[in-house]
């Protein structure tokens, strides 16, 4: 099901980090991406059975975007099971492209007929 945002972000990473005590570059990022795409549009996450998608929204030509946030350098840190969890809530939506935002990782994969682009939280904030 689809939720309008529950999870709580900061829009000071400098406060989550006082907050927490900890340094989590992972979290910041998941922060970042959150107050970058809420700018411009209605940010809700999905969650089901366990599955769960960062955020999900509505583009300016109304296709429904799917984003998920894992802050990785490499593919092998991503276990079969979260890619899997991710295509099926992407063919239950009708979804054909998915953006899964990393820290230095960029590629791009297709399986059946969902695409899934592994793009740098960088390159994703500058091209917008």
């Amino acid at each position: 099901k689809i939720y309008s945002a529950k999870k709580f972000y900061l829009h000071d990473v400098g406060l989550l980090y006082y907050l927490s005590s900890k340094f989590n570059l992972g979290s910041s990022a998941e922060v970042v991406l959150y107050n970058f795409l809420s700018e411009n549009f209605k940010v809700n996450f999905y969650y089901e059975n366990q599955q769960e998608i960062d955020f999900i929204f509505l583009s300016k030509q109304k296709k429904t975007i799917l984003i998920e946030s894992k802050f990785i350098d490499k593919s092998e840190c991503l276990n079969d099971k979260i890619i899997s969890n991710i295509k099926k809530t992407a063919a239950k939506l009708n979804v054909k492209k998915i953006f899964i935002i990393t820290n230095n990782l960029e590629k791009t994969e297709k399986s059946r007929n969902i695409t899934i682009k592994f793009i740098p939280l960088w390159k994703y904030l500058f091209l917008g």
